[in-house]
């Protein structure tokens, strides 16, 4: 089993690398603006991809500028210098296509990582959509139900691909 999700996750990386390099750069490079300037990057993951959140705000590599964009469910004060990256599941969580609205009118610039599906809001809203391309289980089982459905190894491959670019931009920079 480990083998066919293996695979299968190498599949779901490909297409990232592969179809989401310039929303990748494109992406780094609108985050990149307010930690360059005198912004900082707020970055909110929603349900389990609070697992990116958390990378990103407390791992072994902290996003350079970041905080988080609730500090005890109280959304931080955002300015048109900051720049906000949301990750969720599907680009239809209304929690999230609202969140974006919201920022969006305050002229707050806004990256987000997620499933695109056809029925999702959030790429229409946001500055930058990357696409998550999880959007099922990768292991069938007998009965032809999958399972093993890894959103939050598929964002936080995303957000290494941002980090990564980001952290070039930065040198570039220097």
């Amino acid at each position: 089993m480990l083998k066919i999700f293996a695979t299968q996750l190498q599949g779901i990386f490909k297409k990232i690398e592969e179809k989401e390099e310039e929303n990748l750069e494109d992406g780094a490079r609108l985050l990149s603006q307010a930690i360059i300037g005198d912004g900082t990057v707020y970055i909110h993951g929603f349900d389990e991809l609070k697992a990116v959140e958390l990378t990103a705000l407390e791992g072994p590599e902290v996003f350079p500028k970041a905080l988080p964009l609730y500090n005890d469910g109280v959304l931080a004060d955002v300015t048109s210098l900051d720049r906000v990256l949301l990750i969720t599941r599907t680009s239809a969580d209304t929690s999230a296509v609202e969140l974006a609205k919201v920022l969006s009118e305050k002229g707050i610039s806004v990256v987000a990582v997620s499933n695109k599906g056809d029925d999702g809001r959030l790429p229409s809203i946001v500055d930058v959509h990357i696409d998550s391309y999880v959007t099922k289980g990768l292991i069938p089982d007998e009965t032809g139900n999958r399972y093993g459905v890894p959103t939050t190894i598929g964002a936080l491959y995303a957000y290494y691909g941002l980090y990564f670019t980001v952290k070039e931009f930065l040198e570039e920079n220097e």
